[in-house]
């Protein structure tokens, strides 16, 4: 099997893509599971960035000029990361393959649809996720919703979150103290990841909490802005910029809880990660978010956007250390069950090649 995918990641040509955890680290793990399952078998990955070209046993990477080649070559299935691209379905249907489709977002949710851009998107992904021959979702509630607005039919859909490493084990010193009052979040500092609900969030949290301290990690279009309004409201915000992964481990060890304030959500990797490291979250209750955290016993979902409402979940945590330390083990113990790499890796590549569709 060559199965072309269409990829929008820009994370492909980024330094840090082959490292453990990395988008091609990841896709290199997924090609050798195919190919292990399939003898010849070949992912061909069509990503954004400069003219370049990587081979490997089982994967090939192109970009920029090169691309042209990888979408000439022969293939037997097509794959976009994003289902509003068209090309993936002309392809398929020029070919005569089979188009796979995928949905890493939540469309029903009103916090992504109410944007007129997103509306669009959604009509677009509509039309190719409707002709597509399977389509992989990352969480069961989706792929109902799918089956009954959008008519997909059920059997046609498969759940298959993206498979997440967990964080190598930070070392700490032998007397380490106990988790402090530190908030953390982790995430890309763009508008779409609303970073400013974040820090509304985080300052309600320290009108209540005045010795809590606050990193957000990440980095984006949006860093000076929100560094900006951190400094004018008075919150001594860290922002140590994206993290590799020894180091958000090593946040991760320090803190009490993590903050997601992402108002909408499909799945939500560093939701996995930092339950993985023993940490409880504070998140909305959005679909990505209740497909990984379970309420009241791994962390604490809070229904609707309000920030005033996730900044209380989070006070009573940062108030109660022993009931967060409870729900940051009961959190590495679920999730490295739920959501082991090599189990979620398997349920991607069932997709691919259509063996038994998820139950859920």
């Amino acid at each position: 099997m060559r199965l072309l995918m269409l990829s929008g990641d820009p994370n492909f040509s980024a330094s840090t893509a082959g490292a453990p955890g990395g988008v091609l680290h990841r896709h290199l793990a997924y090609a050798e599971a195919l190919a292990a399952r399939v003898l010849g078998a070949r992912l061909l990955v069509a990503a954004p960035g400069p003219t370049a070209r990587v081979e490997h046993p089982h994967l090939t990477l192109a970009s920029g000029a090169e691309v042209l080649r990888l979408l000439l070559a022969p293939v037997d299935a097509v794959t976009a990361e994003a289902p509003w691209d068209l090309r993936a379905l002309a392809i398929a249907r020029a070919r005569g393959v089979a188009l796979l489709g995928q949905l890493h977002f939540d469309p029903f949710d009103p916090a992504w649809s109410g944007a007129p851009a997103n509306r669009l998107r959604n009509l677009l992904a509509r039309v190719s996720l409707r002709a597509a021959t399977r389509v992989r979702v990352m969480n069961a509630e989706t792929a109902a919703l799918l089956a009954a607005h959008w008519r997909i039919p059920r059997a046609r859909i498969w759940v298959a979150p993206v498979p997440v490493a967990p964080l190598p084990v930070a070392p700490l010193p032998e007397c380490a103290p106990a988790r402090g009052e530190m908030v953390v979040g982790a995430m890309r500092l763009a508008s779409d990841r609303a970073p400013m609900l974040w820090l509304d969030a985080a300052l309600r949290i320290a009108a209540h909490r005045p010795a809590a301290r606050f990193v957000l990690a990440g980095a984006g279009p949006c860093d000076e802005r929100l560094a900006r309004a951190a400094a004018r409201a008075g919150l001594a915000l860290e922002m140590p910029g994206a993290l590799g992964r020894a180091a958000l481990a090593r946040l991760f060890a320090e803190a009490r809880l993590l903050l997601h304030a992402a108002p909408h959500e499909a799945f939500g990797r560093v939701l996995v990660e930092a339950q993985m490291a023993g940490l409880p979250v504070v998140a909305f209750a959005t679909a990505g978010a209740r497909a990984v955290v379970r309420h009241d016993r791994t962390g604490l979902l809070v229904q609707g956007r309000d920030p005033a409402s996730l900044a209380e979940a989070a006070v009573a945590l940062l108030a109660a250390p022993e009931r967060a330390a409870a729900l940051g083990s009961e959190a590495a113990r679920l999730t490295a069950q739920s959501f082991a790499p090599g189990s979620m890796r398997d349920r991607v590549v069932d997709f691919w090649l259509g063996h038994a569709p998820d139950p859920a």
